[in-house]
């Protein structure tokens, strides 16, 4: 048994003693009595702080108290970690794969190369891991459960599924004490930190990506180190402490392989938007021609998205025909793919239009997202906006009412997971 293990098998016998002996006189008594156990065998465990898993449950189910329940609250707090509970119902698949993490049973299944793949998977097909995971939890090797539910996290994250990431975040990080291994832990809780992120918990997100990445460094994980780098610059630029986020993109880059260019594009990318933000843009715009070159293998997602943060950078330093283009450039190849986006980026382009001075061309605009308002039909939200747009028209549009619109879409993409799903395909 690790030092780990004994730390937590301690933990779980004193919250155990703490229950007992919160009840009537008797309590220790009945419960030997009722496991089989001769008299003293409790002080006994207590003593030694040895519990098997087979006796811990007999011990919650005599007490009548919900194993997982109970194994939430009182594991996975070591080295100062402290996670709140994840909102919301867990899911069924959680409560599956914690009960197998606490009885350790192994399985000679499927190994490292399905996880590399299906962690790869998620990029592109979050949902087919989702379906994937609805076996792969009972066969899977049991050291690999872990990163196997921090992979199944985050693919519901990529769906804007934020509580269901949560809850596999939060037992992948479980089942990786009980399994003692600090590496994995690290880096399950850099993952964990873009949930906070999600939730605008900045503060926090920082402080799991931190964490993460001083288990990352005591055990000279390299790569692992590179990309907690990366995830800290992220969430010091969004609390805006820019200076110290470009110091620690820079450093992410030093230990950073030539071909992760998944992050090194996104450290990039951020240093530029933290660039921008301390008023540089020069370097801001350096940054994103970087960005452009380690995206070039990563697909349309990575070509777009550098796009439209270029736009809005070239838009903010006054250089507006040009975040015109494009702007323009991205509806074009958005109406293909993504109505959300398409529609996202059409109101910044109206709203530079506006700022140019373009009143006639921001109204066509606003009037060539009318066709899509029989698509978004079950999307209230996205069609009202547009609705405002247009009834803005008679009036005049402003500048005001196209930021309130901007934020509101913004915030929809953020907290609702059909903003995924809406393709012109569906």
């Amino acid at each position: 048994m690790s030092e780990s293990q004994k730390g937590l098998a301690v933990r779980l016998i004193a919250a155990l003693d703490d229950e007992i002996r919160s009840r009537p006189r008797g309590a220790i008594f009945a419960m030997e009595q009722d496991l089989g156990k001769s008299c003293g065998w409790w002080l006994g465990r207590v003593n030694s702080g040895r519990l098997s898993t087979q006796n811990l449950f007999e011990v919650l189910d005599h007490l009548g108290l919900d194993r997982i329940a109970f194994l939430r609250r009182h594991v996975g707090r070591a080295d100062g970690l402290e996670l709140n509970q994840p909102p919301g119902p867990v899911p069924p698949l959680v409560h599956r794969a914690l009960e197998r993490a606490h009885q350790g049973r192994e399985t000679r299944g499927l190994g490292a190369n399905f996880v590399d793949a299906l962690d790869e998977q998620r990029y592109d097909d979050p949902q087919g891991v989702v379906r994937t995971a609805q076996w792969a939890v009972d066969l899977i090797e049991l050291a690999l459960l872990p990163r196997l539910l921090g992979i199944i996290g985050s693919a519901h994250r990529l769906l804007l599924e934020v509580d269901e990431a949560e809850h596999y975040l939060h037992a992948a990080v479980e089942a990786c004490q009980l399994h003692g291994d600090d590496v994995c832990l690290g880096n399950l809780l850099r993952r964990y930190s873009y949930v906070l992120g999600d939730r605008t918990d900045y503060a926090g997100a920082l402080r799991l990506a931190e964490q993460g990445t001083l288990l990352l460094l005591r055990h000279g994980d390299g790569i692992g180190l590179g990309k907690g780098l990366v995830e800290q610059g992220l969430w010091l630029h969004y609390l805006g402490r820019d200076q110290l986020a470009v110091k620690s993109l820079q450093a992410a880059l030093l230990h950073l392989p030539r071909d992760l260019e998944r992050y090194r594009f996104s450290a990039f990318q951020t240093m530029g938007l933290a660039f921008q933000a301390a008023g540089d843009s020069d370097h801001a715009l350096e940054c994103l021609v970087r960005a452009e070159e380690e995206g070039t293998r990563l697909g349309t997602w990575a070509s777009h998205k550098i796009q439209w943060v270029k736009g809005r950078i070239l838009e903010t330093c006054g250089r507006l025909e040009e975040a015109a283009m494009i702007f323009q450039r991205l509806v074009v190849r958005l109406r293909e793919q993504h109505v959300g986006e398409a529609i996202l980026v059409t109101c910044e382009l109206v709203r530079v239009r506006l700022r140019q001075g373009k009143a006639e061309e921001a109204i066509m605009g606003v009037r060539s997202m009318l066709p899509f308002l029989e698509v978004l039909g079950k999307h209230p939200v996205i069609s009202e906006a547009i609705a405002e747009l247009a009834r803005s028209i008679e009036v005049g549009l402003s500048l005001a009412l196209l930021e309130r619109v901007i934020s509101r879409l913004e915030g929809e993409r953020r907290l609702r997971s059909s903003w995924a799903k809406l393709r012109l395909a569906s």
